[in-house]
């Protein structure tokens, strides 16, 4: 994952961004697994958090 935005992402294992989300990302970052976030393979949507 690379947020290369000046937002917040967050990413949701359910459709349309429904429910609370799993993992969140800060602004200009990166992680090059989210398997030791506990969010690996699970992302269905993704919503953009502006500050």
């Amino acid at each position: 994952m690379r947020n290369d935005s000046a937002a917040r992402v967050q990413f949701y294992n359910s459709a349309n961004c429904s429910g609370a989300y799993g993992y969140a990302a800060k602004p200009s970052s990166s992680d090059g697994d989210l398997t030791n976030n506990g969010f690996d393979n699970k992302t269905s949507s993704i919503r953009y958090v502006r500050p």
